[in-house]
């Protein structure tokens, strides 16, 4: 069954592992708002992260909120922010993005 043009998968078999390269064109097209949220992510961010604030990830993908996170607090030499992915390949996608 295809999940997206270039994305095949199995019935209740569907996972992130290959995808890093195709992934964000397609949670794009397949999630509604999808960089709406990311912005609202970062204004959030503006209002409850405390001096030091630790900021953590989980399923970075391929660093695009990351990235947009980093980059509207780029003023802010006080956070930390860790990203954390299952998959090697969207790892490895995310250290290309963010250098």
């Amino acid at each position: 069954m295809k999940a997206d043009a270039d994305m095949e998968v199995e019935n209740a078999g569907w996972s992130f592992k290959n995808i890093a390269e195709d992934f964000t064109g397609h949670v794009r097209r397949s999630v509604p708002l999808y960089d709406v949220g990311h912005g609202l992510v970062c204004q959030i961010g503006d209002f409850f992260l405390p001096h030091n604030a630790s900021v953590t990830e989980l399923g970075v993908s391929t660093g695009e909120l990351a990235g947009r996170f980093l980059k509207h607090n780029e003023r802010r030499t006080d956070l930390s922010y860790a990203g954390i992915d299952i998959e090697e390949g969207m790892i490895t996608k995310a250290r290309e993005r963010l250098g």
